[in-house]
């Protein structure tokens, strides 16, 4: 904070005071920022890449906006985004989490993408807005398609 906001870097923020998590009001707003900072650190995203964070991201420690920010990265060593404008594979992304964790990874990639995407989807049919440009085949097939079973 010094360094970016210099000495007098406490005039310019003021801690809020603390709220209780449990507390269902409180408990949305942090939901809300959490999913937030994860969505504004996926950067070259579509909306399905954004649906998908924010899905991963609703998970405790799982995902986080550093796990977004990690997905922005680009390389050829990378089974998930080669080019910077690429399409993220999830499926990929998925494999390698599950394979480094095992039942955690599946836990906090698929599983969690599951219970995000079936939730959305009964909204949708109450005429809740989603966004049209969503692909759901990439948020769907993976989870028909598991077979990681815990």
């Amino acid at each position: 904070m010094v360094n970016q906001f210099g000495q007098d870097y406490k005039g310019y923020f003021q801690l809020e005071p603390w709220h209780d998590p449990n507390n269902e009001y409180w408990a949305q707003i942090y939901m809300r920022r959490r999913i937030s900072q994860a969505i504004d650190h996926c950067k070259n995203c579509t909306s399905t890449d954004k649906f998908i964070v924010a899905a991963l991201s609703q998970n405790g420690s799982g995902f986080d906006w550093k796990s977004a920010e990690e997905l922005s990265t680009v390389g050829p060593n990378l089974f998930w985004r080669k080019e910077k404008s690429g399409v993220i594979r999830w499926d990929a992304y998925f494999d390698e989490r599950i394979a480094k964790k095992g039942y955690r990874g599946w836990f906090d990639t698929r599983h969690q993408l599951d219970l995000f995407a079936n939730f959305v989807w009964k909204l949708k049919s109450e005429n809740w807005y989603v966004p049209s440009d969503l692909k759901w085949n990439d948020i769907i097939w993976p989870l028909v398609y598991d077979t990681y079973s815990p």
